[in-house]
């Protein structure tokens, strides 16, 4: 009821997603904008790591079944029968998250105990830590409504991280990111599919080098405290003042 009344109103409406942009467009709303998640490349950044030893991968969030997870360790699975050496490290709510009885048995069956962690939440700079210690991250989200109707802000922090980071082909990412540059795109969250890209990460370092700088100068040009600055500029500057003068009113002519 609030967006049918206010929304043709408002002189702008800023949203996050082409999902909210559509929404709003079929209700009226003028100078429609799209502000996607914010990062800060500082707090985020990570130095760069020279890859020494097993390949580390790293998922830092909700056990709850937004993104996915038991597809991961499947494919893992998979991988050390081929041979390979790796360690997961899963950061997240473990005593309560739904998917963790069924982690733990896969963890199990595939005999994984020896690479694949399952630790609690950590603070923020013990988390720092931790992803400077990994190799690649991962942020695969499940094709739900939620997930198709934006962009994670999850995904913006790890490619702040300059570590590469796998993701999947749901919400807005490939407005901003391209496969092989930028991120590494599962084309679906088959077992298969995400095992093929986890292969990629174990055998090719240049390419996860030159995607987690590629991922890091994308999140910089678009999710920087600096490029939304630039985005809300040119949305006010089209805007019409209101106070009829051809200038932004200040504080006090507003109130």
């Amino acid at each position: 009821l609030a967006d049918r009344f206010l929304v043709p109103r408002a002189d702008a409406v800023v949203v996050i997603s082409t999902y909210l942009r559509d929404k709003f467009a079929a209700l009226g709303a003028r100078n429609l904008m799209i502000v996607p998640t914010i990062v800060d490349m500082d707090r985020w950044h990570c130095a760069p790591k020279v890859r020494e030893g097993r390949v580390r991968f790293l998922y830092a969030g909700s056990l709850q079944g937004t993104y996915v997870l038991e597809e991961i360790v499947r494919a893992l699975g998979g991988l050390k029968v081929e041979g390979f050496d790796f360690r997961l490290d899963v950061y997240g709510d473990v005593r309560k998250g739904a998917q963790m009885p069924a982690l733990l048995r896969l963890r199990e069956e595939l005999g994984l105990q020896n690479c694949v962690s399952f630790s609690d939440f950590l603070p923020l700079d013990e988390l720092r830590r931790a992803i400077e210690q990994a190799d690649i991250l991962l942020c695969i989200r499940k094709d739900t409504q939620r997930s198709q109707s934006g962009l994670s802000t999850k995904l913006s922090e790890c490619l702040a991280t300059g570590r590469p980071t796998i993701s999947s082909l749901v919400g807005d990412g490939q407005m901003y990111l391209k496969d092989l540059e930028s991120v590494l795109f599962v084309p679906s969250t088959a077992v298969e599919d995400i095992q093929h890209v986890l292969r990629e990460c174990l055998t090719d370092a240049a390419m996860l080098a030159q995607v987690g700088v590629g991922g890091r100068a994308a999140a910089d040009r678009y999710f920087s405290y600096r490029a939304v600055g630039e985005v809300l500029d040119d949305l006010l500057a089209r805007i019409q003042p209101v106070n009829g003068t051809g200038a932004i009113p200040s504080a006090d002519q507003a109130f």
